[in-house]
């Protein structure tokens, strides 16, 4: 199945959404760390990913996304959150359940 999916990819292009970049290498650099690929290789597999023909959707379906804030009171958020912490500062949550709860409300004077 791979083989078909790869011997696709030479001739066609493939669409994926933007979560797809991250997913991709984290999925990587978790391996890395459990000794399962070197660093090399990580390299190795990007460059070889790179020279396939991947288009990567970053405009989001916006109806859906918008009224899943309407209707939980969350904010809107991009995938790549984590380069927020250093962007802005921001200290990231450990689950990502927390990050679909409202924003904590300002207690009233």
């Amino acid at each position: 199945m791979a083989a078909r999916a790869l011997e696709h990819l030479r001739v066609n292009t493939a669409l994926v959404p933007a979560l797809w970049w991250f997913e991709v290498r984290n999925v990587l650099i978790v391996n890395e760390r459990r000794k399962r690929i070197a660093r090399t290789g990580v390299s190795a597999f990007l460059r070889n990913l790179s020279r396939l023909s991947i288009v990567i959707d970053r405009s989001p379906d916006e109806t859906p996304l918008l009224e899943l804030a309407r209707q939980t009171g969350c904010r809107l958020m991009p995938p790549p959150i984590s380069s927020l912490q250093n962007a802005q500062g921001c200290r990231l949550r450990r689950s990502t359940a927390n990050l679909l709860k409202p924003p904590a409300r300002k207690k009233s004077r």
